[in-house]
């Protein structure tokens, strides 16, 4: 699977960036939550697909989400809509 990188931003970074603002606002974190982002790809030869998942830590505890999108397909509606998949 070819992954499409954005010129403007190679790194991801000001992806990532806007993506933990936009969960710290869907969620009502405050400045001492986190929030980490991983992109993970079905590595099965006969699966097109990649998910973000998103970690976020606070004070209830660990909590993980995810979009079924590549990371840079990720828009703000996809935040407002992720469903929590599982509590650590």
């Amino acid at each position: 699977m070819q992954k499409f990188i954005n010129p403007n931003d190679q790194s991801g970074e000001k992806t990532r960036e806007t993506l933990r603002r936009w969960v710290a606002e869907r969620l009502q974190l405050n400045s001492f939550d986190s929030v980490t982002i991983q992109e993970h790809v079905c590595n099965d030869p006969g699966c097109l697909h990649a998910e973000t998942v998103f970690k976020v830590k606070n004070r209830e505890g660990v909590a993980l989400y995810k979009v079924a999108k590549p990371l840079v397909y990720v828009r703000k509606w996809d935040i407002e809509g992720m469903q929590l998949v599982k509590r650590l």
